[in-house]
């Protein structure tokens, strides 16, 4: 193959999923990565059985509605967060509380539906290494965000 050259790749030959992928670069092989590794992506992954592209899209529709909600809910409990925020005085922990259930529960949701390379780094290496249970092994919780830990958000 050469740099830039496409190839259709398909993945179900029942559903049609087909995937056309382009080489980028040739990189010389590093002993000290596990292979193969993700460098980059965009979205999650359809579900296995989906029905193939064009019900999953139907899926992935009423998916990004649902989160749409779940954005526009975040949106109203910062709204009427903003004004403990504001009030020096006032003890943002206090406010806070009163909406700590719901917010782990909105960003778990979000967190869940975005592309994770890390995570799926940790699956490739467990692939890597052999072990039968890398799509189902539970994996160790990802390091939180600044701002998780700074306000203590999740439950």
């Amino acid at each position: 193959m050469r740099l830039k050259e496409r190839f259709l790749y398909e993945y179900d030959l029942i559903d049609h999923w087909q995937h056309q992928l382009r080489l980028e670069k040739i990189l010389p092989l590093d002993p000290a990565k596990t292979y193969p590794v993700c460098i980059a992506g965009s979205r999650q992954v359809p579900p296995e059985d989906s029905g193939g592209p064009d019900q999953f899209m139907e899926q992935e529709v009423k998916r990004e509605l649902a989160l749409w909600d779940k954005k526009l809910r975040l949106i109203e409990i910062m709204a009427a967060l903003l004004p403990a925020i504001a009030d020096e005085q006032s003890d943002i922990r206090a406010t806070l509380e009163l909406q700590r259930a719901e917010l782990a529960i909105l960003f778990q949701a979000l967190n869940e539906a975005t592309f994770n390379r890390v995570t799926i780094n940790q699956r490739l290496d467990l692939y890597g290494s052999g072990a039968t249970d890398w799509r189902t092994r539970e994996l160790p919780p990802l390091r939180t965000s600044k701002l998780n830990k700074s306000r203590k958000i999740s439950p």
